[in-house]
């Protein structure tokens, strides 16, 4: 009998430690207030106990934590919050952050690869880096990511996953980014772009470009998609629901789930699509 209940706990292990977490994120930008107004739903499986523990930036203003509309109780520290459970129920946070960092005027003379941004919401653009704890995040890969966000007219907003839905008015532009894949955190880039699209292969391309550069588009596009298809041929399928060029208001060369972001003075760069672009 023992020996029987020990198989059947190992049968089990293997798909608890699969398990995967669902968590939707509802975030409303106001540039001109260098903020984000949030809700983050969490939905609970067996593998979480009584306290919730979550990473969580400082500059966050917390506006209520429930559980089927009964508040929780919590303690934070730093960049730490716990949240005792009441139940199984799904946990809403809701929330305000505040993001300021700038770059910095000089950037050629910084030894700092980041320009000591993590953060930043400004009318030039928003970078919001999965590092910055700008939304409740819990330190595990398997979670299913549905990132909502609302932004003033004309406002682009770009993260990891496949962009599910996207529509805009004279009011607010609208786009719901979702992941079906582990990462290691959402990074949310947002900024008044032109979005170009190339949807004739297996996998969609994008280009999200400022104004000044959307001349260079359709020279990112195809040679974007040249490199996925040459790197198909090479190891397989392209395993993410798009590829994105993001322009980005300070320099980077970053490299996220599905997406590059590319500071200004690199994507302008003649040599870059020969080179960078398919290391990205």
């Amino acid at each position: 009998m023992i020996r029987t209940a020990i198989i059947a706990v190992l049968l089990l292990w293997p798909l608890q430690a699969l398990a995967e977490i669902d968590y939707h994120l509802n975030v409303t930008l106001h540039p001109a207030e260098q903020a984000i107004s949030s809700t983050a739903t969490i939905y609970l499986d067996e593998t979480i106990g009584s306290l919730l523990d979550l990473e969580f930036s400082a500059n966050c203003e917390l506006h209520s934590i429930e559980q089927a509309g009964q508040s929780l109780y919590y303690s934070r520290s730093n960049e730490n919050l716990s949240i005792r459970l009441k139940n199984r129920k799904p946990v809403q946070i809701r929330y305000r952050g505040v993001f300021t960092d700038q770059p910095s005027s000089i950037p050629i003379h910084n030894e700092d690869p980041t320009y000591g941004i993590s953060a930043s919401i400004s009318g030039r653009g928003t970078f919001l880096s999965a590092s910055a704890h700008w939304y409740p995040r819990l330190n595990r890969d398997k979670i299913n990511y549905r990132l909502e966000v609302i932004s003033p007219p004309g406002i682009e907003c770009v993260s990891s996953g496949k962009r599910s839905e996207h529509h805009s008015d004279d009011t607010q532009t609208v786009s719901i980014w979702k992941t079906d894949y582990p990462i290691y955190g959402l990074t949310l880039s947002a900024g008044n772009y032109m979005v170009f699209e190339d949807l004739g292969g297996s996998t969609p391309i994008y280009a999200y470009f400022y104004a000044q550069t959307t001349q260079l588009a359709s020279t990112y596009l195809s040679e974007a998609r040249r490199y996925l298809n040459l790197y198909e041929e090479l190891f397989g399928p392209y395993p993410f629901h798009k590829f994105a060029i993001v322009e980005n208001f300070f320099p980077t060369g970053y490299g996220f789930p599905s997406w590059t972001l590319l500071g200004s003075r690199v994507v302008r760069l003649p040599f870059i699509v020969k080179t960078s672009l398919g290391h990205e």
